[in-house]
């Protein structure tokens, strides 16, 4: 079975606790509890990337069917 951990925080001074957890400490050394971080970053992307073919190219088109795949039997 899992552990729950229920509990009441009231702000008496009109002040909250964002972010805020209570635990006991025989829980916390074994293990109750475990945090996760995560980051993000964002990169600016120069030029174009093509997926499948590229348009300026039509000589590869040649090589796949209506369905963008290969043609049976040709050599991948």
């Amino acid at each position: 079975m899992g552990t729950n951990a229920i509990v009441a925080v009231n702000s008496y001074t009109g002040y909250d606790m964002e972010d805020a957890m209570v635990i006991n400490k025989s829980g916390y050394k074994c293990g109750f509890t475990h945090g996760s971080i995560y980051k993000s970053k964002f990169f600016g992307l120069s030029g174009t990337c093509y997926f499948g073919h590229n348009p300026q190219m039509p000589e590869l088109r040649e090589h796949l069917d209506n369905d963008g795949l290969p043609h049976p039997g040709s050599r991948l």
